[in-house]
């Protein structure tokens, strides 16, 4: 790569599908289709609407509480409360995420949600998970949350259910 990012030179072989000459039918067609579609379908399914801005932006979730860092926390609330029963486990009062999870470094401007839109927020293999959380334990975890500010580290909880004053 030159400095400004050109490929200048390259060696070895592609697997199954030559890079210097026209796309693969076959793959476009089993492959690169289906996903442009399913993304599609993704960002015209709309989910919610938001009145304000949603900062997502990796400065704010890493260090301070944003309003898209709370709808996260609040989600996964909801999510826990809803389906605590289902799974025989005690209904939460709380929830925390990490702003190192958030991954879409934006903000998501007033208006429709969409799914695609959670995919870009929240992009991994994330879980609910409930249990209990001994108090000195949870005193602790938010402890360790807030240690790092003012770096952006990523660890930085965004929370629902409760606040935490810093001094």
């Amino acid at each position: 790569f030159d400095a400004d990012g050109n490929v200048t030179a390259l060696a070895g072989a592609s697997i199954g599908v030559a890079l210097d000459s026209e796309p693969d039918a076959a793959v476009q067609a089993s492959v690169v289709d289906p996903i442009t579609d399913a993304l599609a379908g993704l960002s015209n399914n709309v989910i919610g609407t938001s009145e304000v801005d949603l900062d997502g932006l990796r400065p704010s979730v890493r260090t301070m509480s944003t309003n898209e860092g709370q709808l996260l926390a609040d989600s996964i609330l909801a999510a826990g409360q809803e389906r605590a029963a289902s799974f025989d486990t005690p209904v939460p009062d709380v929830a925390v995420t990490n702003g190192g999870g958030i991954r879409n470094d934006a903000v998501i401007p007033a208006g429709d949600i969409t799914e695609a839109d959670t995919f870009d927020v929240a992009p991994f293999g994330n879980f609910v998970v409930t249990g209990a959380v001994p108090r000195q334990t949870f005193k602790e975890l938010i402890e360790n949350a807030v240690s790092g500010v003012p770096e952006a580290e990523g660890r930085f909880a965004q929370v629902a259910g409760f606040t935490a004053n810093v001094n």
